[in-house]
């Protein structure tokens, strides 16, 4: 360490104000910037390494560095009313001691720069002595670093940083001191920053009194002080602090005034109260304890609880009012109220928050707030009690006792995190008013839980129950099947995170009785590949997605590469089963279907997409009295490597993929805006695996007649001039036009059919090549038959006894949903003739026009 001429610099600096009493103007030159004596420099740089010690640098004019400025000489640096721009580059205090003034009247020079403005970080012992002028950050690191026996002091002027969102102001690191007696310290959010045992500030002298006096608290203002350890050397003797937090030891000195409570921040022995607008800290009496843990006494609640170690219990002496959450950090701790009450009025704060941190979650945790006292207790804030497990492997149930009222002065009670749950009562129930999955446990106890899987998991049948509308999503990423019994309730995820994710392998999941909503993205995701982790995707294989009367909307953009309900080529083994409800994706495609051996079943479902169904693998089952619609544009196939060509179909198979593709329509209504019902590409050049459609039965807004199964009927029905196309067999296709109209026309396209139409005016025809008939009457390829209106009956006659309307024996109502009498094979072929039979012996027969048409 080199050996200071302290003597020396003393006079320097008392000499300095006789010398500064000089015009800096007299000396100053055309391009100089500083002088030292009459001698003028054009750099700072230049002055400091021509400089000696004791030498006195004058800034003539504003300058800018160009880089660092190692300062090995004891040096005063006069302002002079200028401005130093430092920029990124600093003053470096390496073997000389430097001390900035600034002696013009209004003391208005500064030094302003984006990294460290001085930098005493190099060992040696050096000294910054800041007497007046001012140092202003601008950037994100401190104006003033000290360390390494070097030392600050400042008895005036003004350090500042002007980023709101600054750290530090002041970096006092290991060995380095600060002594602060004058002037200010402003801005950052650490303001002075000790970052070791080893740092050491003092603020302000000893006051002459017991206690400063109101002028003495003038002398020194810094914004806060931060301690990076307990062990650190602190002493705010006087002057006013905006408030001290980090670790503060109990042996820190804490005489000033400060600007705020800092009760949280104390030791147990201390307590911080308000006197005439500041706060003074002073030791902690019995009757000031608001909080005890065992014997030891506590003036700050959230202090008591954030030592709260595990397995102890936390015990209220006073009510509390403040503005900070009640935090713990443990996995095992109670709360005792003892009949006092807890009420944080920030906006959005906890009345008690239970929040374990992830390295201490373990096993067997369980919280509890109890009321011990007499009375009722009550928990006012935004949300009363918050629990959230640090690891969500690990359940953090919640108790709570009797006697305790919760009042939310916002929406939510009882927030359950990750793997939390709280015992069942009405009471409970009645707090939980977001969420809630209730769960059943084998002693027959029920738990509500924050979260779906942990829920299901817990339950003897593997199943939850939600109570309420929930904001969130229900994703499973483990092997294993749960159930999730929505209960008429809705989940909503409001971002573009799927409201269903199933990305796993070897695993089921059952959604029941409810609606789901993503609001910006797609609505499932069933078997999609990890790519979170370096390297190759994470295939995922053998994984089930049930929806069981759920109306699921997902109303992201395809676009933007959004599906109602999607899964991956990649994959295999994927089941998507939907049973009744709805899939509604306005702006993307309404379900996109590519793994192969995989298999999917729309039994009865409302599926509606710009393309209904996209399918480019496994095996498909439309049942059901389903209703697909395409509504988008028209766009022609094309095969692509990567997702599907949204094509605008109710239904459209890409068939450009290694892998076999059926698709089976048994019943339904297929219906596209702007292009076909269904519609396959099937790329032979690029596959040799079999892709078909077989169509059984259905409605159709265009021809489907190419996919129709052998043995089926098909017809064009034209009503009103709008053509649309059925599938069916005999039965099914006479349910249908039984309720003709006058004027309809029906061309039986496919199949031989005997058609029974009773009234009059519908003309028929025949361009299938299979044999017709119209109430007996043969209808040939060329010729068109007119029904006529048959004769009155006697009202005593046996009539049909399905009326239009009415319900068959099958339960359908075709009358009222064409669609769903496409579904049933029942033969009735002999129970109608023997009817038909006895209609013409009771009314004779029904009369026919005939004419024909010539292509």
């Amino acid at each position: 360490m080199k050996k200071k001429r302290r003597t020396l610099l003393s006079s320097i600096s008392a000499f300095v104000m006789m010398v500064l009493m000089i015009p800096a103007a007299a000396f100053a030159q055309e391009g100089n910037v500083c002088q030292i004596g009459d001698v003028p420099y054009p750099s700072l740089k230049e002055a400091v390494a021509a400089a000696e010690d004791g030498s006195i640098i004058s800034l003539t004019q504003g300058s800018e560095l160009d880089s660092d400025i190692i300062v090995d000489e004891d040096i005063i640096l006069d302002l002079n009313g200028q401005v130093l721009t430092t920029g990124e580059y600093s003053l470096r205090l390496s073997g000389g001691d430097l001390t900035i003034c600034d002696s013009s009247d209004n003391a208005d020079g500064k030094i302003t720069g984006t990294d460290y403005i001085v930098d005493a970080n190099t060992a040696g012992g050096n000294q910054l002595l800041l007497q007046s002028g001012t140092l202003e950050g601008t950037g994100w690191t401190a104006a003033v670093r000290v360390a390494s026996e070097n030392v600050f002091n400042m008895t005036g002027g003004i350090v500042r940083q002007t980023q709101s969102n600054a750290t530090y102001v002041v970096m006092v690191n290991a060995n380095g001191t600060a002594d602060v007696t004058g002037g200010r310290i402003e801005g950052g959010i650490r303001g002075i920053s000790l970052s070791a045992a080893t740092s050491k500030l003092t603020v302000g002298n000893a006051p002459a009194g017991n206690t400063q006096t109101e002028e003495e608290a003038k002398t020194v203002y810094v914004s806060s002080v931060y301690a990076g350890s307990n062990s650190a050397s602190v002493a705010l003797n006087s002057g006013t602090v905006g408030r001290v937090f980090g670790s503060v030891g109990e042996s820190f000195v804490l005489n000033c005034w400060f600007e705020q409570d800092v009760s949280a921040y104390l030791p147990a022995s201390l307590i911080a109260e308000e006197v005439d607008g500041h706060w003074i800290v002073r030791p902690l009496t019995e009757d000031d304890a608001v909080a005890k843990i065992g014997d030891k006494l506590y003036g700050s609640l959230v202090k008591a609880a954030s030592e709260l170690k595990d397995g102890e219990t936390l015990t209220l002496l006073q009510d509390y009012e403040g503005s900070q959450s009640v935090e713990v950090s443990v996995d095992n701790a109670i709360i005792d109220l003892n009949g006092h009450s807890i009420t944080n009025a920030a906006e959005e704060g906890y009345g008690i928050n239970f929040a374990s941190k992830y390295s201490t979650s373990g096993t067997g945790g369980s919280v509890s707030v109890i009321n011990g006292g007499s009375g009722i207790s009550k928990i006012t804030a935004a949300t009363p009690l918050r629990v959230n497990s640090g690891n969500s492997q690990n359940l953090l149930p919640l108790t709570l006792g009797d006697d305790i009222e919760l009042i939310s002065t916002g929406d939510t009670y009882i927030e359950l995190g990750t793997s939390t749950c709280i015992e069942y009562s009405d009471t409970a129930a009645s707090y939980v008013k977001t969420g809630g999955f209730l769960s059943t446990s084998e002693d027959g106890k029920q738990y509500i839980y924050g979260s779906f899987v942990p829920a299901a998991r817990n339950d003897v049948n593997k199943t939850a129950v939600l109570l309420n509308d929930y904001n969130g999503a229900i994703a499973l990423s483990s092997g294993e099947a749960l159930i999730l019994d929505l209960d008429g309730n809705t989940v909503t995820s409001s971002n573009d995170t799927p409201v269903i994710r199933l990305n796993t392998s070897d695993a089921s999941l059952t959604i029941k009785n409810g609606t789901m909503v993503t609001e910006n993205g797609t609505g499932a995701e069933v078997g999609i590949p990890s790519t979170a982790s370096p390297g190759d995707p994470v295939y995922y294989h053998n994984v089930t997605l049930n929806l069981e009367n759920v109306d699921l909307t997902a109303t992201g953009a395809g676009s933007d590469g959004h599906y109602g309900i999607v899964s991956n080529g990649t994959s295999t083994g994927v089941n998507i089963n939907l049973k009744g409800g709805s899939v509604n994706a306005p702006n993307a495609i309404g379900l996109y279907f590519p793994p192969a051996d995989s298999s999917l079943t729309i039994d009865g479902t409302v599926i509606t997409g710009t393309t209904g169904v996209a399918v480019k693998g496994g095996k498909v089952t439309i049942k059901g009295g389903a209703k697909i619609s395409g509504t988008g544009e028209k766009n022609d196939p094309a095969g692509v490597n990567s997702g599907v060509t949204d094509t605008g179909d109710a239904v459209y198979v890409e068939g450009n993929y290694d892998r076999d593709i059926t698709v089976n329509i048994e019943s339904g209504t297929f219906d596209s805006t702007n292009s076909t019902a269904v519609q396959m590409l099937k790329d032979e050049e690029t596959t040799s695996d079999t892709e078909e459609i077989i169509i059984a039965g259905g409605e159709f807004s265009s021809d489907v007649t190419q996919y129709v199964e052998e043995g089926k009927v098909a017809v064009k029905y034209t009503h009103s001039n709008d053509d649309t196309y059925f599938v069916g067999t005999e039965k099914q296709i006479n349910e249908i036009v039984k309720d003709a109209a006058s004027g309809d026309e029906i061309e039986v396209i496919q199949g031989d059919v005997d058609l029974v139409v009773p009234v009059g005016g519908v003309e028929v025809s025949n361009s299938g090549g299979g044999t017709v008939t119209v109430n007996d009457e043969p209808v040939k390829g060329n010729d068109t038959v007119v029904t006529e209106k048959p004769e009155p009956t006697d009202p005593t006659t046996p009539t049909d006894p399905t009326k239009p309307g009415s319900t068959d024996p099958t339960g359908s109502t075709a009358a009222n949903d064409k669609s769903a009498a496409t579904g049933d094979d029942t033969d009735l072929t002999l129970v109608f003739a023997i009817m038909g039979a006895a209609v013409v012996a009771a009314a004779g027969t029904v009369i026919f026009g005939r004419k024909r048409k010539h292509s």
